[in-house]
C-alpha cells in the first residue's frame, strides 16, 4: 500500500523527462550555440558602433 502511494506520485518518465532537460541533446545545444554566437556579434556591433 505504502509503496503504492509513493509511485503513484511520480508521473511515468518523468525522472527521464528531467534528465533529459538537465541534459538536453548535443544537436539543441549546437542550435543555441549559434543562436548565442548570432546575437553576440550582433552586441558587438552596436556597441563598436555606439
Amino acid at each position: 500500500m505504502l509503496t503504492k502511494v509513493t509511485d503513484s506520485g511520480k508521473p511515468p518518465g518523468g525522472e527521464q523527462a528531467l534528465q533529459d532537460f538537465v541534459y538536453p541533446d548535443p544537436q539543441v545545444i549546437e542550435e543555441y550555440r549559434e543562436i548565442y554566437l548570432q546575437i553576440a556579434i550582433k552586441v558587438q556591433s552596436l556597441m563598436s558602433m555606439g
